[in-house]
């Protein structure tokens, strides 16, 4: 196993983390809606004036939170990069464990 000492990040490269931490946490977010709603509980969605409940709801939320937190992200991610980058710079860097597939290292 590697270490990787990460000392800064470009900007496309950190929004492109920031994507996908956004679209994995929407993502999870909306399957556990999806499955509150199955057993239940209550899980309602609001477009404009259409109020949709139950587990329809759950449904659409497994698409729906995806884009919406991926719109969060971006947004987010263009207010915190200077202070990330700022605090890589504060802390001396980050380190990362890398762990790859043999076939990977062979290509």
């Amino acid at each position: 196993m590697d270490i990787l000492h990460v000392k800064g990040f470009g900007f496309s490269s950190y929004i492109k983390l920031m994507l996908l931490i956004s679209v994995s946490s929407g993502l999870i977010f909306g399957i556990i809606l999806f499955t509150l709603s199955l057993f239940g509980f209550n899980v309602y969605v609001n477009f404009g004036s259409t109020h949709i409940r139950g587990v329809s709801a759950g449904i659409i939320s497994i698409f729906l939170s995806p884009m919406m937190f991926t719109f969060l992200g971006i947004i987010f991610s263009l207010f915190s990069f200077l202070p990330f980058k700022y605090a890589l710079k504060f802390t001396k860097g980050i380190k990362i464990n890398l762990n790859y597939a043999q076939s990977d290292v062979e290509s």
